[in-house]
Formats: C-alpha cells, structure tokens, sequence
C-alpha cells in the first residue's frame, strides 16, 4: 500500500481530499486539514511546498528513500 493510499484509509478522506491538503488548496476544510496533516505526520511525512510532494523525515539514524542525509 503506497503512502498516499495510507493516508487515505486511516483518514477516511477522499483521493481528491488528500491531494488538495498535499497542494494546499484552499479548498479544503480546516478539518479535513488537521485530520489529514496529523497522520501525515506520525507516519514521518511532509509535503515540500513547491511541488507537493511526499518528503520523508530524515535524522541523524534514518535516510529518506534516496539515500541522502
């Protein structure tokens, strides 16, 4: 199950709902944002503002999926 897939079925939101709150569309509920982003989060993710893409948490003991610090 892919990441945005994981998203989706623990938030019970919508592909469409999901990928708005990734673009940070404005139209989305304050709701749908704040469930949507808080398991965004516990799963280690964020979006990079300019493309809307999933980043993965890095740290000093962990690498994100490239294999960069």
């Amino acid at each position: 199950m892919s990441k945005f897939d994981e998203i989706m079925k623990r938030s019970g939101y919508s592909r469409a709902t999901v990928s708005r709150v990734i673009n940070r569309s404005p139209h989305v509920s304050d709701e749908a944002r704040r469930v949507i982003t808080e398991i965004m989060k516990e799963a280690g993710l964020h979006t990079e503002p300019k493309c809307g893409i999933f980043v993965y948490r890095t740290d000093e003991t962990d690498r994100d999926r490239n294999g960069h610090d």
